[in-house]
């Protein structure tokens, strides 16, 4: 899901903004957080707005003067910017980590929350939540993770390194299973497909989510078994994974 306490930071910084600018702003009480002796002493062009001046320190005070000091130099906080983007200013400035929404920026995510929240049972929420955010962990990321020990090849294949298209779209050995999966998919919508954007659950209908779950749990919980596993194995588990799914949803 979104990262709430960026989105937080960037409606913080956008408000400060429109302060330094003398905008008008509906979020009246956050004069009394912010603007206190210490808070002009660090921003003195604070002092010229036409606002008064709150000798007392509110709740939020703190955070608000550390946010500045550690956005003022990163984001053009005197310019017009858009609350969207401080937003993208802050998340692309952490260090190795870029949210699934910033990779993907001509997506409307909202709609695609909106599903992952109405998943009632907790553990399928998580887990489609880490497939949206390609959070499992591949070996791909074991390895940008410093993980030693391990081997990062696909465990379907072994000829591969295993990234999370690989793993989930893109694996040869797989194909029959995703071939069995889509034709499935198909008989409730004839344009349902394994890809990038499905497994993002990208115009998916809430209907059609069982068998998105149900495949890529079936992938992920199938790729270390001991046993010789064969198409008929992956389709009984998928089967049962995507009823237990209907059943607790």
């Amino acid at each position: 899901m979104p990262d709430f306490e960026e989105k937080i930071n960037a409606m913080w910084l956008q408000k400060i903004s429109d302060m330094i600018k003398g905008k008008p702003t509906i979020w009246k009480t956050l004069y009394t957080y912010f603007l206190g002796i210490t808070t002009r002493e660090l921003m003195p062009e604070l002092a010229e707005n036409k606002y008064s001046h709150s000798e007392q320190f509110g709740k939020n005070a703190k955070k608000l003067k550390e946010l500045y000091i550690q956005y003022r130099s990163k984001i053009k906080l005197t310019e017009n910017i858009t609350l969207k983007e401080i937003y993208y200013e802050i998340i692309g400035q952490r260090k190795n980590s870029i949210t699934v929404e910033e990779k993907n920026k001509e997506i409307e995510f909202t709609n695609i929350w909106t599903k992952v929240a109405g998943i009632k049972n907790d553990i399928h929420r998580e887990f489609l939540y880490k497939i949206i955010h390609r959070a499992v962990l591949t070996g791909e990321k074991q390895i940008d993770r410093g993980i030693r020990g391990i081997d990062p090849q696909c465990k379907y294949c072994n000829r591969q390194f295993e990234t999370f298209e690989h793993l989930f779209i893109d694996c040869k050995e797989l194909k029959m299973f995703r071939t069995y999966v889509i034709q499935n998919g198909q008989s409730e919508d004839l344009n349902f497909e394994i890809s990038k954007k499905s497994l993002l659950l990208v115009d998916i209908k809430t209907e059609l989510i069982p068998i998105i779950y149900g495949y890529t749990h079936t992938v992920w919980a199938c790729r270390h078994f001991e046993d010789t596993l064969n198409l008929y194995k992956l389709q009984m588990k998928y089967h049962k994974d995507k009823e237990i799914y209907r059943k607790y949803n």
